[in-house]
Protein backbone atom coordinates (compact mmCIF):
# COMPACT_ATOMS: atom_id res chain seq x y z
CA UNK A 1 0.00 0.00 0.00
CA UNK A 2 1.04 3.43 -0.87
CA UNK A 3 -0.97 5.09 1.99
CA UNK A 4 0.94 7.84 3.73
CA UNK A 5 2.37 7.41 6.95
CA UNK A 6 1.16 9.03 10.34
CA UNK A 7 4.13 11.46 10.66
CA UNK A 8 3.68 12.84 6.90
CA UNK A 9 -0.75 13.50 7.12
CA UNK A 10 -0.46 15.07 10.96
CA UNK A 11 -0.45 18.57 11.59
CA UNK A 12 3.02 20.49 11.71
CA UNK A 13 4.28 17.36 9.83
CA UNK A 14 5.55 17.24 5.88
CA UNK A 15 2.81 18.68 3.34
CA UNK A 16 1.81 15.67 1.89
CA UNK A 17 2.15 17.40 -1.50
CA UNK A 18 5.42 17.40 -0.46
CA UNK A 19 6.22 13.47 0.59
CA UNK A 20 8.29 11.47 -2.08
CA UNK A 21 7.40 7.41 -2.19
CA UNK A 22 10.11 5.40 -3.11
CA UNK A 23 9.69 1.91 -4.59
CA UNK A 24 12.72 -0.19 -3.78
CA UNK A 25 12.78 -3.69 -5.88
CA UNK A 26 14.49 -6.41 -4.12
CA UNK A 27 15.18 -9.05 -6.82
CA UNK A 28 17.33 -10.95 -4.61
CA UNK A 29 15.00 -11.42 -2.03
CA UNK A 30 11.76 -10.67 -4.32
CA UNK A 31 11.14 -8.43 -1.65
CA UNK A 32 9.35 -5.22 -3.04
CA UNK A 33 8.98 -2.27 -0.24
CA UNK A 34 7.77 1.12 -0.54
CA UNK A 35 10.02 3.87 1.47
CA UNK A 36 8.92 7.35 2.51
CA UNK A 37 11.08 10.84 2.72
CA UNK A 38 10.49 14.52 2.91
CA UNK A 39 11.40 16.29 -0.71
CA UNK A 40 13.78 18.67 1.32
CA UNK A 41 15.49 15.40 2.90
CA UNK A 42 16.10 13.34 -0.48
CA UNK A 43 17.10 16.73 -2.28
CA UNK A 44 19.48 17.97 0.49
CA UNK A 45 21.18 13.91 0.78
CA UNK A 46 20.67 11.73 -2.13
CA UNK A 47 21.52 14.41 -5.23
CA UNK A 48 20.77 11.46 -7.61
CA UNK A 49 17.14 12.79 -7.13
CA UNK A 50 17.91 16.19 -7.87
CA UNK A 51 17.00 16.32 -11.36
CA UNK A 52 13.41 14.10 -10.68
CA UNK A 53 12.90 16.27 -7.85
CA UNK A 54 13.34 20.00 -9.49
CA UNK A 55 11.20 23.06 -8.09
CA UNK A 56 9.92 22.81 -11.98
CA UNK A 57 8.11 19.48 -11.20
CA UNK A 58 7.37 20.11 -7.64
CA UNK A 59 3.21 19.65 -8.85
CA UNK A 60 4.14 16.80 -10.70
CA UNK A 61 3.14 12.56 -9.87
CA UNK A 62 6.83 11.44 -8.97
CA UNK A 63 7.06 7.78 -9.23
CA UNK A 64 10.75 6.35 -8.17
CA UNK A 65 11.97 2.67 -8.33
CA UNK A 66 15.22 2.09 -7.16
CA UNK A 67 17.07 -1.61 -7.53
CA UNK A 68 18.50 -1.92 -4.18
CA UNK A 69 18.98 -4.89 -1.03
CA UNK A 70 15.76 -3.93 1.23
CA UNK A 71 17.86 -3.50 4.07
CA UNK A 72 20.88 -1.20 2.54
CA UNK A 73 18.18 1.01 1.43
CA UNK A 74 16.60 1.07 5.15
CA UNK A 75 19.94 1.85 6.03
CA UNK A 76 20.40 4.85 3.64
CA UNK A 77 16.91 6.14 5.09
CA UNK A 78 18.12 5.89 8.62
CA UNK A 79 21.20 7.79 7.64
CA UNK A 80 19.58 10.41 5.83
CA UNK A 81 17.32 11.07 9.09
CA UNK A 82 19.99 11.15 11.68
CA UNK A 83 23.58 11.85 9.27
CA UNK A 84 25.14 13.30 12.33
CA UNK A 85 24.61 9.89 14.36
CA UNK A 86 24.80 7.88 11.80
CA UNK A 87 23.15 3.69 12.01
CA UNK A 88 26.60 1.42 12.79
CA UNK A 89 28.86 0.01 10.25
CA UNK A 90 30.18 -3.40 9.69
CA UNK A 91 32.49 -5.17 7.49
CA UNK A 92 29.85 -7.25 5.82
CA UNK A 93 27.66 -4.30 5.09
CA UNK A 94 30.27 -1.12 4.07
CA UNK A 95 30.99 -2.34 0.25
CA UNK A 96 27.38 -2.34 -0.06
CA UNK A 97 26.62 1.01 1.44
CA UNK A 98 29.70 2.49 0.08
CA UNK A 99 28.55 1.47 -3.65
CA UNK A 100 24.69 3.00 -3.25
CA UNK A 101 26.14 6.05 -1.61
CA UNK A 102 28.56 6.77 -4.89
CA UNK A 103 25.62 6.00 -6.99
CA UNK A 104 23.31 7.69 -5.14
CA UNK A 105 25.87 10.84 -4.87
CA UNK A 106 25.86 11.15 -0.96
CA UNK A 107 29.22 12.34 -1.03
CA UNK A 108 29.48 12.76 2.70
CA UNK A 109 28.87 9.08 3.07
CA UNK A 110 30.93 7.98 0.81
CA UNK A 111 33.72 9.87 2.57
CA UNK A 112 32.26 7.92 5.66
CA UNK A 113 32.28 4.46 4.21
CA UNK A 114 35.90 4.63 3.10
CA UNK A 115 37.67 5.68 6.39
CA UNK A 116 35.32 2.97 8.09
CA UNK A 117 37.09 0.42 4.96
CA UNK A 118 40.67 1.84 5.56
CA UNK A 119 40.65 1.17 9.22
CA UNK A 120 38.73 -1.95 9.07
CA UNK A 121 40.45 -3.56 5.46
CA UNK A 122 41.99 -6.68 6.66
CA UNK A 123 37.97 -7.69 8.23
CA UNK A 124 36.18 -6.49 5.32
CA UNK A 125 38.37 -8.84 2.73
CA UNK A 126 38.39 -11.46 5.21
CA UNK A 127 34.60 -11.76 4.04
CA UNK A 128 33.27 -13.34 0.63
CA UNK A 129 32.59 -10.34 -1.03
CA UNK A 130 32.82 -9.09 -4.60
CA UNK A 131 34.79 -6.12 -4.53
CA UNK A 132 35.13 -5.78 -8.60
CA UNK A 133 31.78 -3.48 -8.31
CA UNK A 134 34.52 -0.83 -6.92
CA UNK A 135 34.75 1.84 -9.61
CA UNK A 136 38.17 3.26 -10.43
CA UNK A 137 37.32 7.11 -8.76
CA UNK A 138 36.01 4.76 -5.33
CA UNK A 139 39.57 3.15 -5.55
CA UNK A 140 41.26 6.19 -6.03
CA UNK A 141 40.15 7.72 -2.95
CA UNK A 142 40.22 4.23 -1.19
CA UNK A 143 44.32 4.64 -2.04
CA UNK A 144 44.97 7.76 -1.07
CA UNK A 145 43.63 7.53 2.43
CA UNK A 146 46.13 4.23 3.09
CA UNK A 147 49.81 5.85 3.86
CA UNK A 148 52.42 3.37 2.57
CA UNK A 149 53.05 1.37 5.61
CA UNK A 150 49.95 1.19 6.33
CA UNK A 151 48.68 -0.63 2.99
CA UNK A 152 52.11 -2.79 3.79
CA UNK A 153 50.29 -4.24 6.75
CA UNK A 154 46.52 -5.27 5.22
CA UNK A 155 46.07 -8.67 4.80
CA UNK A 156 44.62 -9.69 1.86
CA UNK A 157 45.62 -13.68 1.08
CA UNK A 158 43.54 -13.70 -2.22
CA UNK A 159 44.75 -10.35 -3.38
CA UNK A 160 41.55 -9.00 -3.81
CA UNK A 161 42.49 -5.50 -3.69
CA UNK A 162 45.58 -5.04 -2.48
CA UNK A 163 46.78 -5.09 -5.44
CA UNK A 164 44.32 -2.21 -7.06
CA UNK A 165 45.06 -0.13 -4.76
CA UNK A 166 48.65 -0.21 -5.28
CA UNK A 167 47.72 0.10 -9.28
CA UNK A 168 45.63 3.43 -7.80
CA UNK A 169 48.57 4.79 -6.67
CA UNK A 170 50.87 4.28 -9.40
CA UNK A 171 47.73 5.85 -11.73
CA UNK A 172 48.08 9.15 -9.13
CA UNK A 173 51.73 9.81 -9.81
CA UNK A 174 51.01 9.10 -13.56
CA UNK A 175 48.60 12.42 -13.33
CA UNK A 176 49.74 15.17 -16.27
CA UNK A 177 50.84 17.89 -13.29
CA UNK A 178 52.43 15.73 -11.28
CA UNK A 179 54.32 12.89 -13.08
CA UNK A 180 57.24 12.48 -11.03
CA UNK A 181 60.04 10.92 -13.10
CA UNK A 182 62.00 11.88 -16.35
CA UNK A 183 64.98 10.02 -18.15
CA UNK A 184 67.88 12.01 -18.60
CA UNK A 185 69.18 12.34 -22.50
CA UNK A 186 72.70 11.31 -21.49
CA UNK A 187 72.75 8.65 -19.28
CA UNK A 188 69.60 7.40 -19.42
CA UNK A 189 69.23 7.24 -15.65
CA UNK A 190 65.74 7.86 -14.52
CA UNK A 191 65.45 11.19 -12.24
CA UNK A 192 63.39 13.27 -10.30
CA UNK A 193 62.53 17.17 -10.33
CA UNK A 194 64.74 18.74 -8.01
CA UNK A 195 67.39 15.68 -8.43
CA UNK A 196 69.23 17.70 -11.43
CA UNK A 197 70.14 20.17 -9.19
CA UNK A 198 72.13 18.59 -6.91
CA UNK A 199 73.20 15.33 -8.54
CA UNK A 200 75.94 14.90 -11.28
CA UNK A 201 75.29 12.97 -14.95
CA UNK A 202 78.34 11.29 -15.77
CA UNK A 203 78.17 11.21 -19.01
CA UNK A 204 76.56 15.19 -19.42
CA UNK A 205 79.10 17.85 -20.86
CA UNK A 206 80.75 19.64 -18.48
CA UNK A 207 79.24 23.32 -18.28
CA UNK A 208 80.45 26.52 -16.57
CA UNK A 209 77.92 28.09 -14.27
CA UNK A 210 77.66 32.02 -13.86
CA UNK A 211 79.72 31.35 -10.59
CA UNK A 212 82.85 29.56 -12.50
CA UNK A 213 81.28 25.76 -10.95
CA UNK A 214 81.94 23.29 -13.42
CA UNK A 215 78.62 21.22 -13.68
CA UNK A 216 77.14 18.36 -15.61
CA UNK A 217 73.15 18.03 -14.98
CA UNK A 218 70.85 15.84 -16.33
CA UNK A 219 68.98 17.04 -19.30
CA UNK A 220 65.08 15.13 -19.49
CA UNK A 221 64.31 13.62 -22.11
CA UNK A 222 61.60 14.58 -23.93
CA UNK A 223 60.69 11.53 -26.13
CA UNK A 224 60.62 9.42 -23.00
CA UNK A 225 56.87 9.51 -20.99
CA UNK A 226 56.57 8.08 -17.80
CA UNK A 227 53.37 6.53 -18.93
CA UNK A 228 54.22 4.57 -21.16
CA UNK A 229 57.15 3.27 -19.42
CA UNK A 230 54.91 2.16 -16.75
CA UNK A 231 52.69 0.46 -19.32
CA UNK A 232 55.40 -0.70 -21.03
CA UNK A 233 56.95 -2.58 -17.74
CA UNK A 234 53.33 -3.80 -16.74
CA UNK A 235 53.28 -5.34 -20.08
CA UNK A 236 56.15 -6.91 -19.85
CA UNK A 237 55.17 -7.98 -15.99
CA UNK A 238 58.86 -7.28 -14.79
CA UNK A 239 57.47 -6.46 -11.25
CA UNK A 240 53.67 -6.94 -9.36
CA UNK A 241 51.79 -3.62 -8.64
CA UNK A 242 52.83 -3.61 -5.50
CA UNK A 243 57.05 -3.71 -6.53
CA UNK A 244 56.53 -1.35 -9.52
CA UNK A 245 54.95 1.32 -6.53
CA UNK A 246 57.78 0.90 -4.41
CA UNK A 247 60.28 1.26 -7.35
CA UNK A 248 58.53 4.94 -7.96
CA UNK A 249 58.57 5.59 -4.56
CA UNK A 250 62.32 4.55 -3.93
CA UNK A 251 62.99 6.56 -6.39
CA UNK A 252 61.41 10.15 -5.72
CA UNK A 253 62.66 9.78 -1.66
CA UNK A 254 65.90 10.55 -0.90
CA UNK A 255 67.77 10.64 2.62
CA UNK A 256 71.29 11.99 3.04
CA UNK A 257 74.38 9.66 2.94
CA UNK A 258 76.33 9.30 6.44
CA UNK A 259 79.20 8.80 4.62
CA UNK A 260 79.62 11.30 1.75
CA UNK A 261 76.76 13.80 3.12
CA UNK A 262 75.49 13.88 -0.58
CA UNK A 263 71.80 13.28 -1.14
CA UNK A 264 70.61 10.10 -2.55
CA UNK A 265 67.45 8.32 -4.28
CA UNK A 266 66.26 5.01 -1.88
CA UNK A 267 66.71 3.03 -4.88
CA UNK A 268 70.04 3.46 -4.41
CA UNK A 269 70.42 2.79 -0.84
CA UNK A 270 73.72 0.64 -1.19
CA UNK A 271 74.99 2.20 -4.15
CA UNK A 272 77.35 5.10 -2.32
CA UNK A 273 79.81 7.42 -4.83
CA UNK A 274 82.20 7.55 -1.80
CA UNK A 275 85.11 4.84 -2.09
CA UNK A 276 87.51 4.85 0.90
CA UNK A 277 90.59 3.70 -1.49
CA UNK A 278 92.43 5.54 -3.60
CA UNK A 279 91.66 4.52 -7.56
CA UNK A 280 94.31 3.14 -9.53
CA UNK A 281 95.43 4.22 -13.14
CA UNK A 282 97.76 3.23 -15.84
CA UNK A 283 100.86 5.30 -16.27
CA UNK A 284 99.36 8.21 -18.29
CA UNK A 285 95.90 6.85 -18.45
CA UNK A 286 93.04 9.40 -17.37
CA UNK A 287 90.72 6.83 -16.79
CA UNK A 288 90.99 3.89 -14.04
CA UNK A 289 89.52 2.07 -12.07
CA UNK A 290 88.35 2.31 -7.91
CA UNK A 291 89.58 -0.87 -6.10
CA UNK A 292 86.41 -2.04 -3.63
CA UNK A 293 83.84 -1.67 -6.38
CA UNK A 294 85.35 -1.86 -10.40
CA UNK A 295 83.83 1.27 -11.27
CA UNK A 296 85.15 3.52 -13.61
CA UNK A 297 87.49 6.61 -12.24
CA UNK A 298 88.49 9.58 -14.12
CA UNK A 299 92.03 10.92 -13.37
CA UNK A 300 90.90 14.68 -13.75
CA UNK A 301 87.01 14.70 -13.52
CA UNK A 302 85.46 18.00 -14.35
CA UNK A 303 81.97 17.29 -13.25
CA UNK A 304 82.47 16.51 -9.22
CA UNK A 305 83.17 19.85 -7.40
CA UNK A 306 84.60 18.03 -4.49
CA UNK A 307 85.92 14.37 -3.72
CA UNK A 308 84.05 12.15 -0.46
CA UNK A 309 86.27 11.46 2.16
CA UNK A 310 85.52 9.80 5.23
CA UNK A 311 84.37 11.41 8.55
Amino acid sequence: SSALPEEFTGGGGVPPEDVIIIHVRDEGRRVNRDFYCSRELLLEHMHYFASYLADDRRHEDVDISVHCDVHIFEWLMEYIHQPSAPPLLDPSSVVSILISADFLQMPDLVQLCLAYFKQNASDVLRLPIDLSCLNDELLGELAKLFQPDELEKVRDKKDKLVSRLYDAKIEAQLAPDTAVLHRCTYCHKLFADGQREWETCPKAPVMIDFHGNAIAEHVADRAWDMRRWVAATRRAKQYSARDLYWKIWSLVHFLTCSVCGQPFPLAELEHCTYHPQQPTFANGDNCGTHPCCGQPALRFDLSRSEEHTSE
